[in-house]
């Protein structure tokens, strides 16, 4: 799939599927308070009713030549301002890290579940909107970081960074489980890192709430499509 050749390296693009006006309409009030450093530009972009979110993002990768993407669900509120001058800063930092998260596994098991898997990093807000409640999630249990970042073998889809454009796997996943670990495979496949910032504060409050219908169905392909690379099998 082609990209735009034109690649702005001072622009910064917040990308969204939605079929919620009114969460993404909240996310956005987050996104408008995020800090722009000094000569770099934000742009942001919404993808309605897409059949998949690969297919999603992948238009959205397609429309916008700004070299870093946030990928992020309409249910994410980001809550660091300075979030934009971190991620700079990783990424110039270290040029082959071409992926970021917020929650991850250094070491997904069998089954290919992050969640399960060894190795969890990364601290996120979880709001439950029904109990007006809000938790904070330390994946690591308090373990610490040794440096600025942690390679991780997988990360979750809530938030998704990205300084290089890669295929997302249309072709194969074509509902809304499995895309983020497959776009975490294919950073891997060609040379570059996933990570998990060393942060003291979690980046973004996400409103919990699952939609588990196919989830089964792009886990058992996940499993075929990456199962040797990962060494399953």
């Amino acid at each position: 799939m082609k990209t735009n050749p034109y690649i702005d390296g001072k622009k910064i693009c917040f990308i969204v599927c939605t079929n919620d006006e009114k969460k993404y309409n909240k996310c956005l009030q987050f996104i408008r308070k995020i800090n722009i450093p000094n000569g770099y530009k934000k742009e942001n972009l919404i993808v309605y009713g897409a059949h998949s979110i690969t297919s999603g993002y992948n238009a959205a990768m397609k429309k916008t030549n700004a070299k870093y993407k946030i990928y992020l669900h309409h249910d994410v509120y980001i809550i660091n301002s300075n979030i934009i001058y971190d991620i700079l800063n990783l990424f110039k930092t270290h040029p082959k890290l071409g992926l970021l998260g917020i929650a991850g596994a250094k070491l997904l098991p069998t089954n290919c579940i992050w969640g399960a898997g060894t190795g969890k990093y990364g601290k996120i807000y979880h709001y439950f909107p029904k109990e007006d409640k809000v938790l904070f999630t330390d994946f690591s249990n308090g373990a610490k970081m040794a440096f600025d970042y942690e390679d991780v073998e997988a990360i979750d889809g809530v938030l998704m960074i990205t300084q290089y454009d890669i295929f997302w796997r249309e072709d194969i996943f074509k509902g809304w489980h499995y895309y983020d670990l497959s776009q975490c495979m294919e950073f891997k496949k060609n040379g570059y890192k996933v990570g998990i910032p060393n942060v003291d504060e979690p980046w973004c409050i996400h409103e919990t709430g699952m939609n588990l219908t196919g989830y089964k169905e792009a886990q058992k392909i996940f499993i075929k499509e990456y199962g040797k690379f990962l060494g399953l099998y």
